[in-house]
């Protein structure tokens, strides 16, 4: 009896614990959080925490209601978050890609949404924010290798309509806000998704591949070519999605290459499956694709920080980096070739 009250008991405490370091994900994504493999196949720990991922930083908050409260942090407002992302260094015409964790910035007014709005105050009429959103059913992993789909699942499985697919889970609550907002456009790619709004929002989305997705001519190639800036709010390193075009363009012996299929609409509006082809994600030479090895997304980000050429500060209530793209991916690529070349 004994043994059955302390099972019991733990698992409440364990549970409790669990969900509150989710509790800004929907349910389903929890689920998909705990695995080792994020569906558009980044490999990712979630259950390890920023401080833990980038030891420069915290979450510490300096916003408090007041001295007898002092724990519960004060809301931001919308003006509160413009002002933060114009110290950590964004400017008016500035083409940012935001890698988030609304449970690291909150409270807001007005929740996620505001978070957006006061980015968009930021970056002003002539700049555009972007996103990875993927897809919720993305069958990246489903389509590899011989086993595949049964024909009845092929059947069943929905065809990508970026105006109505809705974001893969796992990337956080604003990526999934962000397809809500007026005038947003979205890229063609359903695994590699990538969402975008304002003036560069069109270009940078369109003419998608389904071939290597992640290089040149993709949405993320765009974004260094417009000298964009990619920010961390309260994100573990390893979600630096830019470091994927890093590897796609890096020349490096040993790539490895993973092929599947993604249902698409077809011109006649009917659903078709595509071929799609794509550097491995999970692990771009073999070193980086071991379960439990620190992936080359992460092993890049650290290396890059060692080199200053970053901008730091709190947003919200999330400690947050802000990285000059171009900067990001050519350092990423000597550093992938001068180490694995």
């Amino acid at each position: 009896v004994s043994l059955m009250s302390f099972v019991c008991a733990f698992t409440q405490r364990f549970g409790a614990v669990v969900r509150s370091n989710y509790e800004d994900l929907p349910t389903n994504a929890y689920c998909n959080q705990l695995s080792t493999r994020f569906r558009n196949g980044r490999r990712h720990s979630i259950r390890q925490d920023m401080s833990q991922s980038n030891p420069e930083i915290d979450h510490s908050s300096t916003r408090t209601t007041s001295t007898m409260d002092r724990d519960r942090p004060a809301p931001c407002t919308r003006k509160d978050l413009c002002d933060d992302f114009v110290r950590l260094g964004i400017e008016e015409g500035d083409v940012v890609m935001i890698h988030s964790s609304y449970r690291a910035i909150r409270p807001v007014v007005g929740g996620p949404a505001t978070v957006l709005d006061a980015l968009l105050d930021a970056v002003g009429p002539g700049g555009t924010i972007l996103a990875c959103v993927s897809w919720d059913r993305s069958c990246y992993t489903e389509t590899q290798g011989e086993a595949g789909l049964t024909v009845e699942e092929r059947e069943r499985w929905p065809a990508f309509v970026p105006e109505a697919a809705n974001a893969f889970p796992g990337f956080g609550v604003l990526n999934s806000f962000l397809l809500k907002l007026p005038h947003v456009k979205r890229s063609a790619h359903p695994d590699a998704s990538v969402a975008a709004v304002g003036h560069k929002a069109d270009w940078i989305t369109s003419d998608h591949s389904l071939y290597y997705g992640y290089g040149p001519g993709s949405p993320f190639e765009k974004l260094v070519r417009l000298r964009g800036k990619v920010v961390l709010l309260g994100a573990p390193l390893d979600t630096v999605t830019l470091l994927h075009h890093a590897e796609a363009i890096a020349d490096l012996p040993g790539k490895r290459i993973v092929k599947y299929e993604l249902p698409v609409l077809d011109s006649t509006g009917n659903k078709r499956w595509a071929e799609a082809e794509e550097f491995d994600t999970n692990g771009i030479i073999e070193c980086y694709a071991k379960e439990g090895q620190m992936d080359s997304v992460e092993t890049v980000s650290r290396a890059f920080l060692q080199t200053g050429r970053y901008s730091s500060g709190r947003v919200g209530h999330a400690k947050s980096l802000l990285f000059d793209a171009r900067e990001l991916v050519d350092f990423g690529k000597t550093w992938l070739e001068d180490h694995h070349g």
